[in-house]
């Protein structure tokens, strides 16, 4: 469709891009969160392109290049359909998002210059409720992109869980700062990080909730030192909502993390609540067909590092035959030492949650699971 990323639904797109991808002896690329921008794709396809003489190669990513203009800058396109709707996410992954009620909806979406906008309407059905879930307008000025609207967003190198943000819950509105192409440092000391992506937004929550309006800060910034390494810092800071500060010195303790009551602030002068932390994805050997990744999140903050800490641990291989089958294992833990603690805050009573579904991993606080995922493309 003419947008400007690959939205979390698009992930498995990418992966039949990565199957293309072996005439070159390379299994793609591993993206660690969604949406990813065309410009990083291609960043990355040039630089597999750059590495490698094989003929077939080139012509398969010129191949996908022509593809994969047609998918994201065609003409505009209208799409109608209906979903079934499911009362378990527990299960929810990073493929589409399941409603809890059937649903019809209408999209339509366009790329015109530097602009992009996508309209969808969402009618539940025996309901009078209607949603604009993933309807946005979007700005490219050079290598930034200035968004207005509701994105879903995959924060975790994780098919199955993200301990800090998923799309279990429906995507808030708010506005959203980020890069087109992946930056390459050119100061010397700051090259072995390689190439950096990073992310910020600001969304505005329900009024249904114990604060209305809470404010939801999020930044990302991901590295890529080896071509078979990426690691992120990542961070989420509820602040603001009614009757709470939201000058700037609040905002500027809650960017430096200073949002406790240890840091000896009284309680109303407190920001929020804060969850920050790392996530990581390996691909030992050329072939890049396992891939072992993690992610760890705090709950709270001690000595500016995380602490009362939750985590996220797992591997997968994809088997080379003509018709791909893909092996993951995940184990995910969300009880942080505290009862109660996790996704949750003494100010936040309705925690890190969107109308009560959870933002952070679909199995919510103080729950651990183990999952064995078998793919198999005929």
């Amino acid at each position: 469709m003419p947008e400007p990323w690959a939205n979390v639904s698009d992930s498995i797109y990418l992966d039949y891009i990565n199957q293309q991808l072996k005439s070159c002896n390379h299994s793609g690329e591993s993206y660690i969160s969604y949406p990813v921008s065309y410009g990083e794709i291609n960043f990355y396809l040039e630089k597999i392109e750059r590495d490698n003489n094989n003929i077939l190669c080139k012509e398969n990513i010129a191949n996908i290049k022509t593809d994969l203009r047609n998918k994201f800058i065609q003409t505009r396109e209208v799409i109608y359909g209906i979903q079934s709707g499911t009362n378990d996410t527990f299960f929810q992954t990073k493929r589409h998002r399941y409603l809890k009620a059937d649903n019809y909806y209408f999209s339509i979406s366009d790329i015109n210059s530097n602009f992009a906008y996508k309209l969808k309407f969402i009618t539940l059905d025996k309901s009078n409720k209607n949603y604009f879930d993933g309807s946005y307008l979007s700005y490219k000025h050079k290598n930034h992109i200035f968004t207005v609207g509701r994105i879903d967003r995959w924060w975790s190198p994780s098919d199955s869980y993200s301990l800090i943000l998923s799309n279990s819950a429906r995507p808030s509105p708010g506005v959203e700062y980020k890069n087109y192409r992946p930056i390459e440092p050119q100061v010397n000391f700051l090259k072995f990080l390689g190439p950096i992506n990073y992310e910020f937004f600001v969304n505005k929550l329900e009024k249904e909730r114990e604060i209305p309006n809470t404010l939801l800060f999020g930044n990302r910034v991901t590295f890529n030192p080896l071509d078979s390494f990426k690691f992120s810092l990542l961070r989420l800071a509820q602040f603001g909502g009614q009757n709470r500060p939201r000058d700037g010195r609040t905002i500027l303790n809650m960017l430096i993390g200073r949002d406790n009551n240890s840091s000896k602030l009284s309680i109303s002068e407190e920001p929020g609540n804060q969850l920050a932390g790392f996530d990581f994805l390996y691909n030992p050997g050329k072939s890049r067909n396992l891939k072992i990744y993690g992610q760890m999140i705090g709950e709270d903050e001690a000595g500016y590092f995380p602490s009362k800490k939750m985590s996220l641990y797992g591997f997968s291989y994809s088997f080379d035959d003509l018709n791909p089958t893909k092996l993951s294992i995940d184990y995910i833990d969300t009880f942080n030492g505290d009862k109660n603690s996790s996704y949750n805050h003494y100010l936040y009573r309705s925690g890190l949650r969107y109308y009560e579904i959870p933002i952070g991993a679909s199995i919510d606080a103080d729950s651990e699971a183990l999952k064995l995922t078998i793919n198999k493309k005929y």
